[in-house]
């Protein structure tokens, strides 16, 4: 659940990466039920998107961290 206050209704779906849930994608609403069938799709089919570049977000940080130490990527 969600603790920002003024939220009524919320919907969350697992980010999954190489077979992980890497995260969760959470969009939230003041209307109660407020995410109709339509919405959810969305949601849905974002997340895969959204877990790709979170993945890809992580491995350039640890390439720079690497380059940054002085090692290879």
């Amino acid at each position: 659940s969600s603790s920002s206050t003024g939220v009524r209704s919320w919907y969350g779906v697992p980010l999954i990466a190489e077979g992980r849930p890497i995260g969760v994608m959470q969009v939230d609403s003041t209307q109660v039920d407020a995410f109709y069938e339509a919405d959810r799709l969305a949601v849905l089919s974002f997340a895969p998107v959204v877990a790709l570049a979170v993945v890809s977000a992580r491995r350039s940080a640890e390439q720079l961290e690497q380059i940054q130490r002085g090692q290879n990527p």
